[in-house]
């Protein structure tokens, strides 16, 4: 038979357990969620523009109208690709997917910016731009993005897809205009 100071140091000691078996599980689901928020996460966003240089003599590329290109300006694809997670990303890949017709079957194909040249590695809220030139000559997009290093696509919006989509049926049709 137990004194009742036993008894009193049995549940003491069961109630610190508890309290730190409890304490160690949130420390635990804490820090997996921090992991998982604070990986890294690319927002890519893409519009057709034309450069222009800035008085420090870098370029910059100015969102246009398709209707009013103006004269010897030559219109690019431009994606902007912006690291909003809370650690480094690089990007290795630029690019989008097309749908052609072959012997009237649709084909899925993607294609690569031709601007981008080499990986880049974003620090948290940095940004970059880089540019296609041949979009032109592309089929029906049907995706724009961006590819990490460790696989994830991370892909433009549909409202910038529709934009850009809208852009070069009406660049086409002012190119075809023209004399």
């Amino acid at each position: 038979m137990q004194s009742d100071g036993a008894a009193q140091r049995d549940w003491t000691t069961t109630l610190i357990a508890v309290y730190g078996a409890v304490l160690a599980t949130v420390v635990f689901l804490w820090d997996l969620y921090k992991r998982w928020a604070d990986k890294g996460n690319l927002e890519v966003r893409s519009f057709i523009g034309v450069p222009l240089k800035t008085d420090d003599g870098k370029i910059a590329y100015v969102r246009i109208d398709a209707t009013a290109i103006p004269d010897q300006a030559r219109p690019f694809l431009v994606y902007k690709i912006t690291n909003t997670g809370g650690a480094p990303v690089t990007v290795s890949h630029v690019g989008g997917r097309q749908r052609e017709w072959k012997y009237f079957v649709p084909r899925s194909r993607e294609f690569l910016a031709s601007g981008f040249q080499e990986a880049e590695t974003l620090e948290p809220t940095k940004y970059f731009l880089t540019t296609d030139d041949n979009f032109l000559q592309l089929g029906k997009l049907t995706e724009l993005f961006a590819i990490d290093t460790r696989g994830n696509h991370y892909k433009a919006p549909s409202k910038d897809l529709r934009r850009v989509r809208i852009a070069i049926s009406r660049i086409r049709a002012n190119m075809a205009g023209s004399p």
